[in-house]
């Protein structure tokens, strides 16, 4: 497949989903979303349209809880288009915190809001104390190098979201968009200085720990 037709497979899928936007935001009556995100007037990008369409399956009602009890759960969607994906129930919001695994580290993923071309992720996971083996997410909202850079503190809903982006672009995708974009290490955030640090993704302290 040659480079225009991908592009224009992917513009179709960006449709696609808007048309699901357009059926889902009247149901979400606080979605909080800009108007020009939801109402048709601009068109999104795939990835744009992807996190708006799982924002407003996060905040749809629930369904009854007689509907539950007779089994009729969430619509299965698929991962590419958001339709009713028929005979495989799947959840409609991401997982818990707890179904995600991968690395501590930055990470960097298209953006939902659309104010920028990216946003930028810290993933924590303590190796002690009461926190430990669990999975945090912060936004990076820049300044500082390693743990001096300044992050941004989000709700549970907000965490699942981000892994699951990060998850949908792919977990090294995501690690190389943060190197490449800011030239900081996608373990430590720190400054990468040399061309063998931006084209291992690493500074030379931690790829010394990964050969260990």
């Amino acid at each position: 497949m040659n480079g225009t037709a991908t592009m224009t497979d992917y513009d179709q899928r960006a449709r696609d989903m808007m048309a699901e936007i357009a059926e889902l935001a009247p149901r979400v009556k606080s979605h909080k979303l800009a108007s020009w995100m939801v109402d048709g007037s601009k068109q999104l990008s795939y990835p744009q349209a992807r996190m708006v369409v799982m924002h407003l399956q996060s905040q749809l009602p629930a369904p009854p809880v007689e509907s539950l009890r007779q089994g009729i759960g969430p619509v299965a969607v698929s991962r590419e288009t958001s339709a009713p994906a028929p005979g495989q129930p799947v959840k409609t919001v991401p997982p818990a915190m707890a179904a995600f695994d991968f690395p501590a580290g930055y990470y960097a993923t298209p953006s939902i809001t659309g104010n920028n071309d990216l946003d930028f992720w810290r993933i924590d996971r303590p190796a002690k104390g009461k926190w430990a083996g669990r999975t945090f997410v912060k936004r990076v909202v820049g300044g500082g190098a390693g743990d001096e850079m300044q992050t941004f503190q989000l709700e549970n809903m907000q965490q699942r979201l981000a892994c699951q982006s990060i998850v949908d672009t792919g977990i090294d995708e995501s690690q190389a968009l943060f190197a490449d974009n800011l030239d900081r290490c996608v373990d430590c955030g720190r400054a990468l200085t040399d061309e063998i640090s931006r084209a291992e993704k690493r500074g030379p302290t931690c790829r010394s720990r990964l050969r260990r």
